[in-house]
């Protein structure tokens, strides 16, 4: 049974501050601001920030209705104020890439909070702090002992990476990259294990299940080396999608050459937001279309990359499976529906990226909560939508400033 309750959590931090009091050590003092003086640190640059502009996406469905709902959610903080962009017309600013080594840094929780030998918050690098480990209700005074590492340990555990497929693989996955680039060897990988992706996609990158160190909530380790590749953007950032990609596409298993092309429906369990009410009836109406549909939740990762790598059009409810269009072959085309009060712009930018014809359809929001919402979609429209959509897709045509 997990722990909800705030009065809960601070009970068990506090039982386990007295333990660690007697057997473990003090906590730091705070985030360390002068780096320039610390000669445990040394960084790398690898490449500038970047600007790059999208274009308006196709949009199909109930689209007089998103503008006020977004204001709305936005005005209520709901919604970050980039979602004003809805249409699709926007720029992002990609951050500068590159790696800080730590020596003899240690590496707190799947939260991936990073302290110096010195003791020192790297807040700026992990994006979290101990707050986010112990709570608002107080500065704890003691961690768990550490676990030493005898050797170089890479760092692929941040913030929501630790929870979320999308996340996982578009802020995290890729770092693997910038090692590479930077010419940094690793003996191990300090990962979080609370879902089977995170190992099935390490391993899909070649590393060994014996390389992989758990970080669990209060795991706490201390290595030889920290190698920590800088914090990726949460958009979807061209080279390391071009990366994924591509290393994918040269595994023995690929598809990614198949001539044999699929037409898929990503559904999502019942229990699940975002899920269409009347989707028995879509569905129905789509498999004389060719289209297939498939739960990806249980479905091995392995089996998931092919299935995208052989799509030829991919549509569904918003949600993180469509992360895989990151692995499909230019021209695949990615039909997204969600409610009027969530209009994401990551598959969007993820299909600009890889040359994929990309459109959304806003369907009714039913049961909203906050930002989330089931829907009903009008069948009829969504089919001949889907129609359209497949008869003159869209181009694609993103450019780097």
């Amino acid at each position: 049974m997990r722990l909800k309750s705030e009065r809960v959590k601070r009970l068990r931090s506090q039982l386990l501050n007295l333990w660690w009091r007697q057997f473990g050590v003090q906590v730091p003092s705070g985030p360390h601001q002068d780096l320039a003086n610390l000669t445990s640190l040394r960084h790398i640059a690898l490449s500038p920030t970047t600007r790059r502009e999208y274009p308006a996406r196709r949009m199909y469905g109930l689209i007089d209705q998103v503008g006020p709902a977004v204001k709305t959610l936005v005005n209520a903080e709901l919604l970050e104020p980039f979602n004003l962009e809805w249409n699709g017309v926007s720029a992002v600013d990609y951050p500068q890439t590159g790696v800080t080594i730590a020596e003899q840094g240690s590496l707190l929780s799947r939260q991936g909070l990073l302290l110096t030998r010195e003791g020192k918050e790297l807040a700026h690098l992990s994006g979290g702090s101990l707050a986010t480990i112990f709570g608002k209700w107080g500065a704890r005074t003691y961690l768990p002992k550490p676990r030493q590492i005898d050797g170089d340990v890479l760092v692929m555990t941040r913030g929501l990476a630790q929870r979320n497929y999308y996340h996982w693989t578009i802020q995290m996955l890729a770092l693997i990259r910038l090692a590479n680039q930077a010419e940094l060897r690793f003996d191990y990988v300090a990962a979080p294990v609370r879902y089977p992706f995170t190992i099935e996609t390490l391993q899909l990158l070649g590393v060994r299940h014996e390389q992989m160190i758990p970080m669990h909530h209060y795991t706490h380790v201390q290595a030889k080396r920290l190698i920590i590749p800088s914090v990726a953007s949460q958009f979807p950032e061209p080279e390391a999608i071009h990366y994924l990609r591509k290393i994918m596409s040269e595994h023995d298993w690929s598809l990614y050459e198949s001539d044999n092309r699929l037409r898929i429906y990503v559904a999502r369990r019942i229990r699940a937001s975002r899920h269409i009410v009347n989707e028995t009836e879509l569905i129905d109406r789509l498999q004389p279309l060719g289209f297939q549909k498939v739960y990806l939740e249980n479905m091995p990762l392995r089996r998931q990359i092919q299935m995208f790598q052989r799509a030829e059009v991919v549509v569904g409810p918003h949600g993180a499976g469509f992360t895989n269009a990151v692995y499909s072959r230019p021209g695949t085309g990615v039909f997204e529906i969600t409610p009027t009060c969530r209009p994401p712009l990551f598959f969007h930018y993820l299909a600009e990226i890889n040359q994929l014809p990309y459109a959304v359809y806003f369907a009714q929001p039913v049961r909203q909560k906050g930002i989330d919402a089931d829907m009903r979609v009008d069948v009829d429209d969504v089919v001949n939508s889907i129609r359209d959509f497949i008869d003159r897709p869209p181009q694609t045509h993103c450019a780097t400033v």
